[in-house]
């Protein structure tokens, strides 16, 4: 009996250090900062690096991260389109004879700093809707879609196509179809998953209840699913609406470009702000979640990992920071 025990203890000591050396098989080198700013964005293809400081639009590249170009003044925060230029919201609130209303304006501008109005739309501030024109999703291939507002309600929305603007590089017709995960409620910030072309076509639901989902993040592979359940859980679904994985209690930060791992952070509240958060790397394969960030005097916000898969790039809430991770082994 003493070696049967001895021989599973030994079993499970190497199945315990296998799994371990997969965990560690990414490895980060230390944070670096590049200067202030917030909300940073990769391009698509990892090149470039786009924030937002002081209400205005910069850009740097990599590797050195040295200089800043100003590309556009009072930009929102923003998202690219294809590698050629960027798109973002603005809503404003206007008011004449006792009337108000929101009204929603979407921007384009290219690397030069050449700033386009696309498309915008009003509502009336009593109205439930804040405007035809919910969630921005451009693709890598240069097509803006977008969330389209139903009924009046935020929740409640489909994909649709925005024109295209000859500032940006048009989408190439033989580009492979891409597709976007969304949540769907009748009422209510959750409701089931549905999976549709960017230009809204092949929809399908994924889910069909009893459990409602808040929001849905697609892979890069296009084969899994990340969303946000009532508990605040970050959970991984396959494209047929099956568990994958659990994160347990997180705040979304992003896929890794295999499509393996998942950027999360984790904050701690206060009684009116977040006092503080770090910032880690969930394992879909091993289910692990290993700690990439450990500074008490910093508020991490907003990471994003690029697409080479060589950077990872977040903000500090509390400095008006932003911060690089060189991702060392393991990509």
């Amino acid at each position: 009996m003493r070696k049967r025990g001895f021989i599973t203890a030994v079993v499970l000591f190497v199945l315990y250090a296998a799994v371990g050396q997969g965990q560690d098989s990414v490895k980060f080198g230390e944070p670096m900062c590049i200067g202030h700013g917030a909300a940073p964005q990769w391009s698509p293809d990892g090149s470039m690096l786009a924030f937002v400081d002081s209400a205005s639009l910069y850009m740097t590249t990599t590797p050195e991260f040295k200089e800043r170009k100003l590309i556009a003044v009072d930009a929102a925060p923003v998202q690219w389109v294809g590698n050629t230029g960027f798109v973002w919201r603005k809503r404003i609130t206007r008011q004449h004879d006792g009337e108000r209303w929101d009204c929603v304006y979407v921007y384009t501008s290219d690397l030069a700093g050449n700033v386009e109005l696309l498309d915008s739309d009003s509502t009336y501030s009593n109205s439930r809707s804040f405007g035809r024109i919910g969630k921005l999703m451009p693709s890598v291939d240069g097509t803006i879609a977008y969330h389209e507002i139903l009924n009046g309600d935020e929740h409640n929305t489909r994909p649709k196509i925005l024109r295209q603007t000859a500032l940006l590089k048009p989408a190439s017709p033989a580009a492979a179809p891409r597709r976007m995960a969304f949540s769907r409620s009748e009422s209510g910030p959750f409701g089931d998953i549905w999976l549709a072309d960017l230009d809204g076509g092949n929809q399908r639901q994924v889910t069909h209840g009893p459990d409602t989902w808040m929001w849905a993040l697609l892979s890069p592979n296009q084969e899994l699913i990340a969303t946000t359940n009532h508990l605040s859980q970050i959970v991984f679904l396959d494209t047929l609406g099956i568990t994958v994985a659990n994160a347990g209690g997180a705040e979304v930060g992003g896929w890794s470009p295999d499509s393996k791992r998942f950027l999360t952070w984790i904050g701690e509240e206060g009684e009116f702000e977040i006092t503080g958060s770090e910032l880690y790397i969930y394992h879909i394969d091993s289910q692990y979640r290993q700690q990439l960030t450990d500074t008490p005097d910093l508020i991490e916000f907003s990471p994003c990992w690029s697409p080479t898969g060589d950077f990872i790039a977040y903000a500090a809430l509390n400095t008006r920071e932003i911060f690089i991770i060189r991702v060392e082994a393991g990509k």
